[in-house]
């Protein structure tokens, strides 16, 4: 029994040894395996570059300290000028103010020289224009006016002239007598200028009524059916109750809310 379970035991070594290395070949490296090598790769080239950068520094301190100081102990005399630097300085501050004052001497003259926007002729041109255009444009609408006028009144005047239709709804001519009438002189007025914006107006508003009175009182019309009626009218709308005649219901809780409002109203303008 010993040397079974020895020899099997050698059996499974070898057997996962060589299972071990079969797969090895066939999937490479494991992911520690390929990680651990690329940190010792890593690690090697940093300190190869630290190396040579700490190679750098040593050397470039080397050279520093072995160059003489930028400022070194030197004597007095051996130092500059400082009176001739005052002096030069002081002397081109001196060209310096000059020049600016000749710039801004340079720009006022050219301020005050300039051609100037407007001049007062030009102003005053301008202003004269303008009276002139606005006296055109008055007498142009002036003159509209009045022929607006002479054709309102020429309206009326042929209106005028036309018969009504309660004198005849066929529209035939009005007798010669009424026309020779209105064609005499000094029947209607001849210019708009002489009566004015409502002379006219007024004159042909006046016949106008005379000519419907007329037509009225006459036979025909009373005895039509519209005459009827318009005489019924006239007589319920004279013989109804008047306004002041009627009684209303006196309305005394109706109007305490006005009342309120008005007394707010009052102390509110009182103490105001």
């Amino acid at each position: 029994m010993g040397r079974a379970t020895e020899h099997d035991q050698a059996l499974r070594a070898d057997l996962h040894k060589r299972l071990s290395s079969t797969v090895r070949t066939r999937t490479g490296p494991s992911f520690d395996e390929r990680v651990e090598a690329a940190s010792k790769a890593f690690t090697k080239k940093a300190r190869a570059v630290e190396a040579e950068q700490n190679k750098v520094l040593q050397t470039a301190v080397e050279n520093g300290r072995s160059r003489p100081t930028s400022a070194p102990f030197r004597p007095r005399s051996l130092g500059p000028n400082q009176q001739a630097m005052l002096q030069e300085r002081l002397k081109q501050m001196r060209e310096q103010e000059l020049e600016y004052k000749h710039y801004v001497a340079a720009i006022k003259q050219k301020m005050d020289q300039r051609e100037p926007l407007f001049r007062l002729s030009d102003v005053q041109a301008g202003i004269e224009m303008l009276q002139v255009q606005r006296e055109e444009k008055k007498r142009e609408l002036q003159l509209e006016e009045a022929e607006r006028w002479e054709t309102i009144r020429s309206v009326k005047e042929n209106a005028f002239g036309r018969p009504l239709l309660i004198e005849d709804y066929n529209y035939r001519p009005p007798p010669k007598e009424r026309s020779e009438a209105a064609s005499a002189p000094g029947q209607r007025p001849q210019s708009a200028g002489s009566l004015g914006r409502s002379g006219f107006g007024a004159c042909a508003d006046n016949e106008f009524d005379e000519r419907i009175a007329n037509e009225i009182s006459k036979r025909w019309f009373a005895e039509s059916d519209w005459g009827k009626k318009v005489k019924e009218m006239k007589e319920r709308a004279d013989s109804r109750q008047k306004l002041h005649e009627m009684s209303y219901p006196q309305k005394v809780d109706g109007h305490k809310f006005s009342k309120t409002r008005l007394m707010h109203s009052l102390v509110a303008t009182t103490f105001h």
